[in-house]
């Protein structure tokens, strides 16, 4: 049994437009930046599985507020949070009563193709009765249809035993974590507690355990002294027959009372004496909580099992799910820990019976899930509506599916940036926030992710960025004179925003019309001189749909040309360029391509760099011949005499940025 999806309409930043957010069988990832919604989406589900009534109960804060909305409008809001439940025990016959209990059996839905499911709503209503805070009224319903308006005759009461049969346990970020761990804590060792088959032994041992003690302290004269003193004002206060004779007490003398007042300790503190939970941080309570959630998890399924004694098996009533919701963990936890605390839930749900939902604002999580698991959670600014949306990956097990993969996961700030650019490699991400500082601009990479990917597969990241709503550009190499360079290069950008939805029209436009299919296809093979000197043109109207090219090679080979002293200030004694410039540019261009044959007109001075690039960029590493040549160029010679290409592009970020 599993969450399949949370529908949301009116709950918080979720407006009335109702929104679905799929959830992963096992692991949940809900990123985002800060006030996008994420701790509002664990809240809802707390409000229908909380394991407190404080966290199942909806507030007038719950109903949302819209920008115009006056925060003083008295009518009517409602809300309702709708789960659909899989249940996917029912279809390949694996289910027990423990798995799928019988009360679910009764309410599922049966699909065409798919796992029956159950559906849960929550609905709330606040009105104003005259009150200043006024009335909410809410109300747990089955649903016994899949309709998106169910009809009444469709809704029937979910009880309190049945909603028990799905728990939340919720790991709050800092705020407050004290007061949240202490109060589910409680409920999570009563519930074991209770379950507990205590000897008569143990109970007979701790209630004379408790009587001696009670005995000896109060039999202590000041003891004694305090306690007459008490109930002589007592007395003279309160004549009833109940409640009378005050007195100080150490322990209660009944063992349940002293069995419910079990605390948590650890030894070993920093002083080499014991201390309680309370002694803790907000990270290490909010550690411990979960660690105390996961072990009465696995506990309660050994008990199950057979695999403990020690337990009475009618009184231990475990959830058939468990939801461990945890929020923003990176804010009171190190990355170290974060790498713990995601392997450790891993291993909670990977059994099932277990779902957990980690929301985060940070890179250090996201490295650590798959991307498939991943949901995007953005407030418009202007509407101030939250939506969250599922990433979009292509699919299959091809070159390009595993690549985008595995550049998502090698590059996760790229969820949580304000602008992603696109870039071919390592010099770029060098290069470009210190060409950025010395134009001024604010271009910090904590905000505008710079990801290289060779140029490869970028339509799908195209793709991608657009579904999040995260600006984008992408500054490729034109590698004139390469196999595949030039035209090439040009060729293969255009059927990318193609597929991804440009118009073709658009992209193809020429002097007296459209450029023909035929002629297009064909484009990758203009690589004669004439050719060149059209290039520039189509490079160029490539430049709105934020595809820009470093030309004629690369970027390495725009900043040799920029700064060729401060790269040659890099260069040891003895060291430098050995080969000539025709032998030069078999190394760099290879031979499959025209070579230096396109490299005329405003390129005719590109040839004589060749030997240098090679030097500085085929037999040494790119980054740090780059980080060597910037500490030699001033950041008014900087600004100066910066490439061209290199500073529109800078120029395109800081105009598109994101500033919600």
């Amino acid at each position: 049994m599993l969450i399949e999806s949370v529908t949301l309409s009116g709950f918080r930043c979720f407006g009335p437009e109702a929104i679905t957010v799929p959830i992963a069988a096992e692991i949940t990832a809900v990123v985002g930046p800060n006030a996008a919604g994420k701790t509002a989406l664990l809240q809802a589900l707390a409000k229908l599985f909380g394991v407190s009534r404080a966290q199942r109960t909806v507030q007038r804060s719950d109903f949302h507020l819209g920008a115009d909305d006056d925060p003083d409008d008295r009518k009517a809001k409602d809300l309702f949070i709708d789960v659909l439940i899989g249940l996917p025990e029912l279809e390949d016959g694996t289910a027990t009563a423990e798995t799928v209990a019988p009360s679910f059996r009764h309410m599922q839905i049966e699909r065409e193709g798919e796992a029956p499911v159950c559906r849960m709503r929550l609905e709330a209503r606040w009105e104003d009765d005259g009150t200043v805070d006024g009335e909410v009224s809410q109300d747990l319903f089955w649903i016994h249809t899949l309709d998106d308006d169910p009809p009444e005759d469709k809704c029937h009461p979910v009880s309190a035993a049945e909603r028990g049969l799905i728990q939340l346990y919720y790991t709050p970020a800092s705020r407050d974590a004290a007061a949240q761990v202490r109060a589910t804590t409680g409920a999570l060792a009563a519930r074991l507690l209770r379950a507990i088959e205590w000897s008569s032994e143990t109970e007979d041992a701790v209630e004379e355990a408790s009587e001696n003690l009670a005995a000896a302290f109060e039999a202590e004269t000041a003891i004694a002294a305090i306690g007459q003193a008490l109930q002589a004002r007592w007395s003279g206060l309160h004549d009833e027959i109940v409640d009378t004779k005050p007195r100080l007490s150490l322990v209660s003398r009944r063992f349940e009372e002293v069995v419910n007042k079990i605390a948590v300790v650890f030894e070993q503190g920093p002083d080499g004496h014991e201390r309680g939970l309370d002694a803790l941080s907000d990270g290490q309570q909010s550690l411990f909580y979960f660690a105390l959630a996961a072990a009465v998890f696995d506990l309660e399924r050994k008990v199950v099992a057979g695999d403990v004694e020690g337990f009475l098996d009618d009184q231990l009533r475990i959830p058939a799910l468990t939801l461990f919701a945890l929020e923003e963990p990176e804010n009171h936890l190190s990355p170290y820990f974060l790498a713990r605390i995601i392997r450790q839930v891993r291993s909670l749900t990977e059994e099932g019976g277990a779902q957990a939902i980690v929301t985060s604002h940070s890179p250090a999580v996201l490295s650590r899930v798959n991307p498939r698991e991943v949901r995007y959670c953005r407030c418009d600014p202007k509407t101030r509506i939250s939506t969250v949306k599922k990433i979009k990956l292509p699919t299959g097990t091809g070159e390009d599916a595993k690549f985008v993969r595995g550049a998502v996961l090698a590059y996760p700030e790229l969820y949580f940036a304000r602008f992603v650019l696109l870039v071919e490699g390592d010099s770029e991400r060098i290069v470009l926030p210190r060409l950025a500082e010395a134009l001024d601009l604010l271009i910090d990479p904590a905000f505008v992710a710079i990801v290289p990917l060779g140029g490869r597969h970028v339509q799908h990241f195209w793709r991608l960025l657009s579904d999040l709503g995260i600006p984008y550009a992408t500054l490729l190499d034109l590698d004139l004179g390469r196999a595949g360079g030039g035209f090439g290069r040009v060729k293969t950008a255009i059927e990318n925003l193609i597929e991804i939805g440009v118009s073709k029209a658009t992209l193809l436009k020429v002097d007296g019309g459209i450029l023909s299919d035929g002629d297009f296809a064909k484009m990758h093979t203009w690589q004669d001189t004439e050719d060149r000197k059209i290039l520039k043109g189509w490079v160029d109207c490539l430049k709105p749909h934020g595809v820009y090219f470093s030309a004629p090679l690369d970027l390495d080979l725009a900043m040799l040309k920029a700064f060729p002293d401060a790269f040659e200030a890099t260069v040891p004694a003895g060291g430098g360029p050995k080969l000539a410039a025709d032998k030069a540019a078999e190394a760099v261009l290879g031979t499959a391509g025209p070579g230096l044959a396109l490299y005329t007109g405003a390129f005719k001075d590109y040839p004589d760099l060749l030997p240098a690039y090679r030097y500085h960029f085929l037999t040494r590493s790119k980054p740090a011949t780059h980080l060597a040549a910037l500490t030699h160029i001033k950041t008014k010679a900087l600004r100066d005499g910066m490439p061209t290409i290199l500073s529109d592009v800078l120029q395109h970020v800081a105009k598109n940025l994101r500033r919600d």
